[in-house]
């Protein structure tokens, strides 16, 4: 169990680091509303926040921060969807990179971002779901072997 809680915590620290830089980029580039709400900003300082944690191994703060890491990874997902709404009538009359615009920017690079933000939140709701789940494997072995210490010379008393 101690290699898959490391990966787990590699994992999160990795996505909310990329979370936090694609979000930082978009907002630069485009500045659009579903851009501005930030997103990938403080959902990214929750999942890594979360990869931290899943590290240090602290079990209720695990369980909280993988709601909240959850939780802003669903918001990602609307908000994306949402965005990709928006320009959904250009896609379907046909469109070409370099002649098709939304907002003033190429179309492409719209489509590319709202879908690396879709890919961000499902990988986020995906790996946080799990850690909800197994939240209690990730309490160290030895707080369970002390406890049974501790309980039995009282015992004997």
């Amino acid at each position: 169990m101690e290699t898959r809680v490391k990966v787990f915590g590699i994992f999160d620290i990795l996505l909310g680091i990329t979370m936090i830089i694609t979000e930082y980029a978009t907002i630069v580039m485009y500045g659009l509303p579903m851009d501005t709400s930030a997103t990938g900003l403080w959902g990214g300082m929750f999942v890594m926040t979360t990869g931290v944690v899943i590290i240090k191994r602290h079990n209720v703060m695990v369980l909280v921060f993988s709601i909240l890491s959850t939780m802003s990874g669903l918001i990602m997902i609307g908000l994306y969807i949402w965005s990709m709404t928006l320009y959904g009538k250009t896609i379907s009359s046909g469109y070409t990179c370099g002649e098709t615009f939304y907002m003033g920017y190429s179309i492409c690079s719209r489509i590319a971002l709202d879908s690396l933000f879709l890919i961000y939140g499902a990988a986020a709701v995906g790996m946080n779901t799990i850690l909800i789940h197994d939240a209690k494997w990730i309490e160290p072995k030895n707080r369970n072997e002390l406890a049974t210490q501790e309980q039995s010379p009282e015992m004997s008393l």
